[in-house]
């Protein structure tokens, strides 16, 4: 076994101490899908969009995503729509990528504007951040 020479300053300690529990955690979560892999997130998905503004424009949505494979590997586009009086309505699309990492999937529609989703079996859970708060959450189920 090799032994890690002693850290004898405060910064460097503490540093160690967060590499280490970074470490950690890294090796032991396991990804929701496999690194990369968009097949699995390829679909319909109806939910919600939870507003987390109560006091804004902003407005809690029954949502419906269209996902499709992009032009590259592991890169795909949503198509969302929000569901108004029963019918659907166009919200856009936005460009996306798998993280190679994590199993995480992350989307923006400009620099400020943070999509981000997990895959857990059949639920697609996820956050928008906007300008680096939480707008928005999102859980949407795999439409069958």
């Amino acid at each position: 076994m090799r032994r890690l020479p002693i850290i004898a300053d405060a910064t460097g300690l503490a540093g160690a101490v967060l590499m280490l529990a970074t470490a950690s955690v890294t090796l032991n979560a396991a990804p929701a899908v496999p690194p990369g892999d968009i097949q699995q997130i390829l679909g319909v998905w109806r939910g919600s969009s939870l507003c987390q503004f109560k006091d804004s424009p902003c407005h809690d949505e029954t949502v419906v995503y269209y996902v499709t494979a992009g032009a590259a590997a592991g890169k795909f586009q949503v198509r969302a729509n929000k569901i108004v009086g029963g019918e659907e309505q166009a919200m856009g699309t936005i460009d996306c990528t798998s993280g190679p990492e994590t199993g995480s999937y992350t989307c923006r529609t400009d620099e400020s504007t943070v999509w981000t989703w997990k895959l857990q079996k059949d639920v697609l859970s996820g956050e928008l951040q906007l300008r680096g708060q939480l707008y928005r959450k999102i859980r949407v189920t795999r439409a069958k």
